[in-house]
């Protein structure tokens, strides 16, 4: 047993040594350069059973010179997923990795001559054309002879770049283009072209009929449809009416917050008004409602006659939307008068009441309010209304105590009414400031279930954490604030309960408002380059690989901003965000993104641009500023758009009133004219009012905010009268709804600025 155990182990050793000469002799070879000799040696190799556990590392450096790096990344993928921690692996990729660091960086620089010189280095052929390409594009009279070299290229993504370049010219190519690449992720901006092509050329049938075509290739969910939705409309809307108000209907429907749609509904009532029948006024008012375009769609509505209560009461909220208060005391009436006892009624003469409180009349509007909860006392959902509104003009009046009683007397009656949630905060909130943790922390648990879908969720759940805080039950606490750590940033609550979970696990303080400031980095905004999709491929990511990548690695922004902006890809769009950034069209960006980040951390970056940040650092630095929190301000105030105003005459980026430009302009001074749509005057004036605010409140920032927004005064009676609370509990009790949440918007977005930039 002994001698065959011994015979065996000498037999492995002898194999392995004939496996290892060969090995040796091929990284000899791919240390002298001679990628063909080492390839041949290592695929001999490969057949062999007993290869080294190196030579398929090894054989994807060879080909990766002689074959090109996609059949190397494909060899490097089988490696990951069986040992990404070979050693052998990992050196090979991090030598490879250097050849698309020294392409990266040659395609960053903005001198052409970093191009040449990178090709003088006589880089592999499937770096040398991409170079080749990005040189051309660069100065295309100068390098003209590679235009014709590079359009024989046998790489199948240099070949579209040509093909696409000769087609720009000759846009009859478009059509052999797709035909060429029917794969290509580029193949949808061809198809566009085509059919304009095909338009300008006046062969408008084959031009719908391939557009037809285009849209049945797409998802529902494309948001490519919507173009070609908006194309078919186009094309039809003067010679078939009805066939373009079908194509603007589906649009409409499928897409409710794509940024054409109040053009398109405008565009409709111009165009195709009077051929609108009852069922499209009633569908372009739902879907103008959907927008907010409540005047929009109270006019469309009301070209249809109300067939029962419903479509009445539909047109009473809608007027009321507008506030077209007359129209809507008039439907009020019809109801009542003609269909008496009925919901309906009961919900007509609450809005009744309303009218009143809008016009200041809170007895009136209390009496008629306390007679329908009497008339109406079997129907929840009527009484749960008129409480409601009952609760607001108690808000107005500051009787807090008898607001949070109508509010939990609403919950009792209908908890599934459409304010109840709004009524389970202001009635826990009143418990809070009363020091009734226990009430408070019942009441949220109550109702829980009502709430999972809620706006409010986050906000009932903080604040039932810091309940429990309260109340020392700290391992509570930590479990309600784990999972809002994981809700998206643009969440005022998830960056509160970071901060709680951090003073409960680590200690400290929380100051809410500002930290010292540290500078910035733009290293955390993606730019990514052949370096990071090589890496990205090795793990199995072939898009980091696709045409529509390609375009941006090499720096050819304009097509791919063109097929960017219709991609469903998170990361494409992100790119999509930050090249708006570098062109100055910022408003654009937080204007498109905002939405999108508000679900998915994801779009930030496009979302929040550093703009202006050398003029907000420098002002800031001037008082001792966090520069973020003028940033974040501005964020809020104008979404970077330097000559916005206000309907009140707020203008610029930091949106100062005339008045008050006139005022910091003596004040600071300011010599000579000013403009308050210059974006450095206006950041200039802007940060030093904040900071004006600041001294006036003994450097608290969120007063300082608060005060920006609604003046010294109130700020002044709500420190008088919350004071006394914590920061965050001081924030909550703010008593304008519009500076409340002013200033939760301008701390969030202090916050994401400081999480995305900062040091």
């Amino acid at each position: 047993m002994k001698k065959t155990t011994l015979l065996s182990l000498l037999c492995t050793a002898l194999l392995t040594a004939c496996a290892d000469a060969p090995l040796k002799q091929a990284e000899t070879y791919l240390h002298e350069h001679k990628y063909d000799k080492a390839k041949q040696v290592l695929e001999s190799l490969e057949l062999s059973s007993e290869a080294p556990e190196d030579t398929q590392a090894l054989l994807a450096q060879a080909l990766f010179y002689t074959e090109g790096p996609l059949i190397a990344i494909s060899k490097l993928q089988e490696l990951h997923k069986q040992n990404p921690e070979q050693k052998t692996f990992l050196r090979i990729v991090q030598s490879l990795k250097k050849e698309f660091e020294n392409l990266d960086q040659a395609l960053r620089s903005v001198e052409s001559s970093a191009l040449e010189t990178y090709l003088k280095t006589d880089p592999q052929d499937w770096f040398k054309e991409r170079a080749q390409w990005a040189l051309f594009m660069q100065q295309p009279e100068t390098y003209a002879n590679l235009a014709t070299e590079l359009a024989n290229s046998k790489d199948p993504v240099i070949k579209q770049f040509a093909d696409w370049q000769i087609a720009r010219a000759k846009p009859e190519n478009y059509a052999s283009l797709i035909q060429a690449f029917p794969e290509s992720s580029l193949k949808d901006a061809w198809q566009k072209a085509a059919i304009e092509q095909l338009w300008q050329s006046d062969k408008k049938q084959e031009a719908i009929s391939q557009l037809v075509q285009w849209k049945d290739s797409l998802s529902e969910q494309n948001p490519l449809r919507a173009e070609v939705l908006l194309k078919q409309a186009e094309y039809t809307l003067e010679n078939q009416p009805t066939a373009a108000l079908n194509y603007y209907r589906t649009y409409l429907k499928q897409f409710p917050t794509h940024p054409a749609g109040r053009e398109v509904i405008y565009k409709i009532r111009e165009k195709l008004g009077d051929k609108l029948k009852s069922g499209e006024h009633i569908f372009l008012s739902q879907a103008a409602d959907q927008r907010y375009m409540y005047q929009t769609a109270y006019g469309e509505l009301s070209q249809v006659p109300a067939q029962d209560a419903d479509g009445e009461l539909e047109r009473a909220r809608l007027a009321m939307q507008a506030k077209y208060y007359p129209q809507a005391r008039g439907h009020y009436q019809k109801l009542v008068s003609n269909y008496r006892g009925s919901t309906a009624a009961g919900l007509a003469t609450v809005g009744m009441a309303k009218l009143e409180r809008i016009a200041k009349q809170y007895d009136k509007a209390l009496g008629q309010l306390h007679t329908v909860k009497e008339a109406y006392g079997s129907k929840p959902e009527v009484v749960a209304d008129a409480l409601w509104e009952e609760g607001i003009i108690y808000d107005l009046r500051n009787q807090d105590g008898k607001r949070a009683r109508a509010y939990s007397q609403l919950l009792e009656t209908d908890p599934k009414h459409e304010d109840a949630i709004s009524a389970l905060w202001y009635s826990v909130w009143y418990d809070y400031l009363q020091k009734d943790t226990t009430r408070m922390i019942s009441q949220i648990e109550k109702y829980a279930p009502y709430y999972k879908e809620h706006p409010l969720k986050s906000r009932l759940n903080y604040w039932l954490a810091r309940a429990y805080e309260q109340q020392e039950k700290h391992d509570k606490a930590i479990a309600i604030y784990t999972p809002l750590t994981q809700n998206p940033l643009m969440d005022y609550y998830t960056h509160r309960a970071k901060a709680r979970l951090h003073i409960l696990q680590k200690g400290g303080e929380d100051h809410y408002a500002t930290v010292p400031y540290q500078g910035f980095t733009r290293d955390r905004i993606p730019d990514p380059g052949y370096t990071q999709a090589f890496e990205k491929a090795i793990a199995g990511d072939d898009f980091a690989f696709s045409e529509l990548m390609q375009l941006y690695y090499l720096r050819q922004t304009a097509p791919f901003m063109e097929l960017a902006e219709s991609s469903d890809r998170p990361e494409v769009q992100t790119l999509h965000g930050t090249l708006l950034h570098q062109q100055g069209r910022y408003y654009e960006a937080v204007t498109r993104y905002r939405w999108l980040a508000e679900k998915d951390d994801a779009y930030l970056p496009a979302a929040f641009p550093l703009a202006f940040f050398d003029t907000y650092e420098n002002e800031a630095k001037r008082y001792s500023m966090n520069p973020f929190l003028p940033a974040g301000l501005t964020w809020q105030e104008s979404q970077y758009n330097p000559t916005i105003k206000s309907w009140v005459g707020a203008t610029g980026l930091m949106q100062i009133m005339p008045a008050t430009g006139q005022q910091i302009a003596k004040e600071m001074p300011i010599e000579g004219d000013y403009s308050l749509t210059d974006g450095k005057t206006n950041i200039k004036m802007g940060v030093w009012y904040l900071n004006s605010r600041h001294d006036v409140f003994d450097g608290n920032s969120m007063l300082a905010v608060a005060s920006y927004n609604a003046g010294a005064g109130p700020v002044t009676r709500w420190l008088k009268d919350y004071g006394h609370l914590p920061y965050d509990a001081l924030a909550e009790s703010i008593t304008y709804p519009e500076t409340r949440g002013y200033v939760k918007r301008v701390f969030t977005s202090y916050w994401i600025y400081q999480a995305l930039y900062g040091k």
